[in-house]
């Protein structure tokens, strides 16, 4: 199973999908990032379906799916196509559309400042109807 965290490290592709673009209002770094979130979310899935990482029955879907995202992470998923300030704006996008919901570690020191997202995996799909 390949490991969500490191997508430089499996021959990761980026994909920027036509209707993720009409969708992310034109933003190409939004729609970029969806697809990044909907492809980590997937893989988390597939893990968490065939249990090949230990997920405690009694943490939530929502828990075990949260994706840390630091933005060293961020800027090698796209691949130099966009920079830090380009992508806090698609992040406040995605937010604002209800694709994601991201929020620092709750535990995080102030050297911290990784952000932890969850994909609506629902309302893309709502979208996408």
């Amino acid at each position: 199973m390949q490991n969500p965290e490191y997508p430089h490290e499996i021959g990761f592709t980026l994909l920027i999908k036509k209707q993720y673009v009409e969708l992310c209002e034109g933003n190409h770094c939004a729609a970029a990032l969806l697809w990044f979130f909907e492809y980590r979310h997937n893989l988390i899935v597939s893990a968490m379906s065939h249990k090949v990482w230990n997920f405690e029955d009694t943490v939530s879907l929502y828990d075990q799916a949260l994706q840390p995202c630091p933005m060293s992470l961020l800027e090698v998923a796209m691949m130099g196509l966009f920079k830090e300030k380009a992508i806090r704006t698609a992040l406040t996008l995605l937010k604002s559309l209800d694709l994601i919901t991201a929020d620092k570690n709750p535990r995080a020191t102030h050297l911290d400042n990784t952000l932890y997202v969850f994909f609506n995996a629902e309302i893309l799909s709502d979208y996408l109807k």
